[in-house]
């Protein structure tokens, strides 16, 4: 008896599917095949991202528990979250509408002038550095807030032995993924309503009600616990990174000089 090999690894098959790769023994590829292919793999991915968003919006660190857990098929993978929010989050940012009016109806632009007029007798040089600190922070945030949070979170569980670092960075992840979306949500709110910005600020509270509640589920501490762990991971991280920002300003000013 002739053994069927798989046309794609070569390997011997034993059913319908390769064992070695998992291609499914078809001679002849018919375009309701193809069709069908493509729906099952895109409606399938789609599903997973779905099922991935409404788990990390809903059940604060329910997702990095079940990854930690091995339970990983079922949902989006930790990073490519992350980047598929990001993406979606600077995206929709750059088609948001800007506001010449600030909450208080004033005019924008005389508050630009004015404050090029105060800070004229600034010296020169402190100005570069102020103006390089502002051009880089979105990308030491983005290159940097990860790795830092995932240090912090570390050190603030270091009594959990069987946690590592890569652990507390799929943790940091799932944090900035959820992130992603919430500042997404306030700064359309504050783009479409300019005027309620004073109170539309208010809710960055959800930043820190979010990640409490992540860590609550995470690491099996109480709320009272999980709270201050969280003040501590946002002051820390806030911190190194504006003098991440600061020194890289620095060096960048000293470099062109």
């Amino acid at each position: 008896m002739k053994i069927k090999k798989c046309k794609n690894c070569g390997n011997s098959l034993a059913g319908e599917y390769c064992a070695g790769c998992g291609q499914k023994d078809v001679d002849l590829i018919e375009f309701k095949k193809l069709i069908k292919d493509f729906f099952d793999h895109h409606l399938d991915w789609d599903s997973r991202l779905f099922r991935t968003i409404k788990y990390l919006i809903t059940s604060p660190g329910y997702l990095t528990t079940q990854y930690w857990d091995g339970k990983r098929v079922s949902y989006v993978p930790p990073f490519k979250l992350y980047l598929i929010t990001s993406l979606l989050y600077y995206s929709i940012y750059s088609l948001l509408p800007t506001s010449n009016m600030n909450e208080n109806g004033l005019d924008l632009k005389t508050e630009i002038i004015e404050k090029e007029e105060k800070e004229s007798s600034v010296n020169n040089i402190s100005e570069i550095i102020f103006t390089n600190m502002e051009k880089y922070e979105k990308q030491i945030e983005l290159f940097f807030f990860l790795p830092l949070t995932a240090i912090v979170l570390m050190g603030l569980n270091k009594n959990v032995t069987h946690l590592h670092l890569s652990h507390h960075f799929i943790a940091s992840l799932h944090l900035s993924s959820a992130f992603c979306i919430m500042f997404l949500i306030i700064e359309s709110l504050t783009a479409y309503f300019p005027n309620h910005s004073s109170l539309i600020d208010y809710l960055h509270i959800f930043h820190f009600l979010y990640t409490a509640i992540s860590f609550k589920h995470m690491y099996n501490s109480s709320y009272l616990i999980s709270s201050i762990k969280t003040i501590i991971l946002f002051f820390l991280t806030l911190v190194m990174i504006m003098i991440l920002v600061f020194v890289i300003g620095f060096i960048h000013t000293f470099l062109q000089n």
